[in-house]
């Protein structure tokens, strides 16, 4: 069985065994009530999601073209909560989706979700968080003046891990200040799959913010709210 919310998704059946999600939902009242849907008769039941970051394009490409500039602030806040739900794999699922609504007194289901059962994921990133992500910043910052302000988080993490790809070399990537810088913090061999990641971590933190680029679709990295951990008053941990 298949459903969409295009169709209301009335599934008028308490025995289902299985919620599957093969991309996650743009917001989490939309999980919530999908979700809802299975074990009703109060029997278990399995929820699956399979995320991947790369599939916010599609909820981006949607939420671009909302008029409202209010409206689509809105919905993009809420996909990035949403996506921070399921990147996060360090807190309890039901903990987390109860907080989400405003219950912050739950605790951890301890045996019925992935982060439960698997326990805490080990740090990958050992060094100060708050100065990689200023390097990450001011890479950004001077790339966009240099006539490349189409800069995509693959790009980004070239340039900061010192790719010498020609369209780094032809574009004088290369002699920025930030050129390499992330390397010291990221070393060894999956060093830029780590730092896509954490470049990730600062969109959905609001330090980096996300632009469809109307001609390729894709999707182009600009400067959000940077002014605290800038000047050293905010801290990422």
């Amino acid at each position: 069985m298949c459903a969409t919310k295009s169709f209301g998704m009335g599934i008028n059946k308490e025995d289902v065994r299985f919620v599957v999600h093969l991309t996650f939902p743009e917001c989490l009242e939309d999980y919530y009530q999908e979700i809802g849907r299975a074990g009703r008769d109060r029997n278990p039941a399995t929820c699956i999601a399979l995320f991947k970051f790369e599939n916010r394009s599609f909820h981006l490409q949607n939420i671009s073209k909302i008029q409202n500039e209010g409206n689509r602030n809105e919905r993009y806040n809420k996909l990035n909560q949403s996506s921070y739900f399921f990147y996060n794999s360090n807190v309890c699922r039901h903990v987390g989706l109860l907080s989400y609504f405003g219950e912050d007194d739950s605790i951890p289901c301890e045996e019925a979700c992935d982060v439960c059962t698997r326990g805490p994921v080990a740090e990958e990133i050992q060094s100060d968080k708050t100065e990689l992500a200023k390097i990450v910043i001011h890479c950004l910052i001077e790339m966009q003046p240099l006539g490349h302000g189409k800069v995509t988080v693959t790009l980004l993490s070239q340039v900061l891990m010192g790719s010498a790809s020609a369209e780094i070399l032809t574009n004088g990537l290369d002699k920025l200040t930030s050129y390499c810088k992330a390397k010291e913090f990221l070393p060894g061999r999956n060093g830029r799959k780590l730092l896509v990641k954490f470049i990730y971590c600062l969109i959905l933190k609001g330090f980096l913010k996300e632009k469809i680029d109307g001609a390729s679709s894709n999707i182009l990295l600009t400067v959000g709210d940077v002014n605290g951990i800038l000047s050293g008053s905010d801290m990422l941990t």
